[in-house]
């Protein structure tokens, strides 16, 4: 992937799209980066009262670190977005309740309900696509040279659509690079350099892999994702290999739960509220410190989402993972998927180097969850009722015949959220 010429070093345009009363925390991360551009920085919402106590409050923030940089916002897409050089989608289509409802309805079937993994992120996916593929439209009519860094669950399939529409797009997460950090944070420190040349990675967002590409380097990390409890030794030895947290918290939740690994319930409810209460307080007290937005740390943004923006403004490279477009760059994932591999970013250039091949029993899990994510991407762009049900009937889980159909229809629900 690679931007139009002329990245050069002057001033940049950022567009925000959605994030609410967190955006805070992404311009706080942005400003905290000393050697990026000066930005003129443009926040795009909805709703336009909670939007002017965000704005009024994040200014006033923004004025503090970065006296030069400028912050506008609006209702109007096109205005917020026009000549951007990087576009940061961050909507949750419906909202909280939405959320609410894609991580309850799963649990009637005995599955763990989440937002961007099996039938909760397939909900999301019915939701979202349409307004999203809309979005996406006036992007490619007024910022078809933008960077979108997508940071929409479900990643797979929301970065597949921007990518489809033809945009500069990557999605975005810092979960591996968390779970990297852990993982050698058990390694002896004489070891970990070469540790850390001996992990291969990738996969799915959410579902992806590290394992140890060298015969010597397989006890180590073994041993440290054990003492680090990203793994248990079942897991281990079947795979070869040390998975996302979501792995065990949505797909295999008995065994997540003996390594502290567990799905929060609630969520959805817990996070509205947060959020409900720091919009008061940015109502009554614009530019003071709001201690609810420290209750939900948001790592992503100043761990993977300012590093790979620096990277693209040429300011200092970038290599970690994102999920890209793949074009034959992983075993198990069919070419025109979305993958989440390790990447490099730099100067207007995103770059694949070549990847290790995992293990094959993670090549097989990997082909699995690909099969349900294209059946998932085709169903929604065609708006597909028989296309859903073939997506839930690929899904690998312990359902029957009219457990399934019953499935297929709550993914479809109308919860009755707006977009």
């Amino acid at each position: 992937m690679t931007a139009p010429p002329g990245m050069g070093r002057g001033r940049r345009t950022v567009t925000v799209i959605g994030g609410g009363v967190h955006v805070v925390g992404l311009l706080e991360a942005l400003a905290r980066a000393a050697d990026l551009p000066d930005l003129d920085i443009r926040l795009v919402a909805r709703r336009e009262d909670r939007l002017g106590v965000i704005g009024r409050h994040a200014a006033l923030v923004l004025r503090a670190w970065r006296p030069g940089w400028t912050l506008r916002w609006t209702t109007d897409l096109a205005d917020g977005v026009r000549g951007s050089d990087v576009v940061v989608p961050l909507v949750r289509i419906g909202g909280s309740a939405a959320r609410d409802h894609d991580e309850r309805f799963p649990t009637v079937f005995g599955l763990v309900g989440d937002e961007g993994i099996g039938p909760g992120g397939m909900a999301n996916a019915w939701r979202t696509l349409p307004p999203l593929r809309s979005m996406a439209e006036v992007i490619t009519s007024l910022a078809p040279g933008a960077l979108v860094a997508n940071l929409m669950a479900p990643l797979g399939v929301t970065t597949r659509a921007l990518t489809d529409a033809g945009l500069h797009c990557i999605g975005v997460c810092e979960l591996p690079i968390v779970v990297r950090d852990r993982l050698l944070a058990h390694v002896p420190a004489d070891r970990i350099e070469d540790t850390r040349a001996a992990l291969g990675f990738g996969g799915l967002n959410h579902l992806s892999w590290y394992w140890p590409t060298t015969s010597e380097a397989v006890p180590t990390v073994r041993s440290a994702a054990l003492a680090a409890g990203l793994v248990d030794a079942a897991t281990w030895d079947r795979f070869g290999g040390v998975p996302m947290p979501y792995y065990f918290r949505v797909l295999e939740p008995a065994r997540g739960e003996a390594l502290g690994i567990r799905q929060p319930a609630g969520r959805a409810v817990e996070l509205a509220s947060q959020s409900e209460r720091a919009l008061e307080r940015m109502r009554l007290h614009p530019g003071s410190p709001v201690p609810e937005l420290a209750q939900r740390p948001t790592p992503w943004f100043d761990r993977a989402l300012v590093p790979v923006m620096a990277g693209w403004w040429g300011v200092r490279p970038y290599e970690g993972p994102l999920n890209l477009m793949d074009h034959g760059h992983l075993a198990g994932v069919p070419d025109g998927s979305v993958a989440e591999v390790r990447a490099e970013a730099h100067d207007g250039r995103v770059g694949v180097p070549a990847p290790d091949d995992p293990p094959g029993v993670i090549v097989d899990f990997l082909g699995r969850w690909s099969t349900v994510e294209g059946l998932l991407h085709r169903a929604t762009v065609d708006r597909n009722p028989s296309g859903i049900a073939a997506a839930v009937d690929a899904l690998p889980v312990d359902l029957g015949p009219e457990e399934r159909r019953l499935l297929a229809r709550s993914v479809m629900a109308d919860v009755g959220v707006a977009a």
